[in-house]
């Protein structure tokens, strides 16, 4: 399984991910961006098909957490945290020095994940995201940060 920086060629399975995951999904074009911009978008390779990927956009020493997916034929292998993980490096290395992310209060997965790493709880944000169903409540959203270590050692 290799761990790469995306490539423009990779945009389409991506965004196929992204959309076989979550309700509310991102247009190809927001992943193009971050190829561009002060960003980092790392995808899991497995043999030729995209298993997973995180994409994090930067401003100054913020960092935040847009998205995160693993396929699901994947999933309980620890490829989110090896993602998460590695995407914290690289924008650590870009000179950020803390992580934002939000997720949907239902995502018990991936805040299992988030707590495991040290991220802690900042807010709440009621009735924040569109029913995940049609006729369902909406949901709030869990804001959560984490400071980043510095690596002193440049490594």
């Amino acid at each position: 399984m290799e761990l790469r920086q995306a490539m423009a060629e990779d945009i389409p399975a991506i965004h196929a991910l992204d959309r076989e995951q979550s309700p509310v999904y991102q247009h190809p074009s927001g992943y193009e961006a971050l190829l561009q911009s002060p960003g980092t978008l790392l995808v899991l390779d497995h043999e030729g098909q995209l298993v997973g990927f995180a994409a994090f956009t930067q401003v100054l020493d913020e960092a935040t957490l847009l998205n995160i997916a693993v396929a699901s034929s994947q999933r309980g292998m620890g490829l989110g945290r090896r993602l998460l993980e590695a995407g914290c490096r690289a924008v650590a290395s870009a000179g950020a020095r803390r992580v934002l992310l939000e997720l949907r209060e239902s995502n018990e997965g991936a805040r299992s994940l988030y707590e495991a790493m040290q991220f802690a709880l900042d807010a709440r944000r009621e009735h924040y995201y569109p029913a995940a169903i049609p006729g369902g409540a909406r949901e709030a959203a869990i804001l959560m940060s984490k400071t980043l270590e510095i690596d002193s050692a440049g490594s």
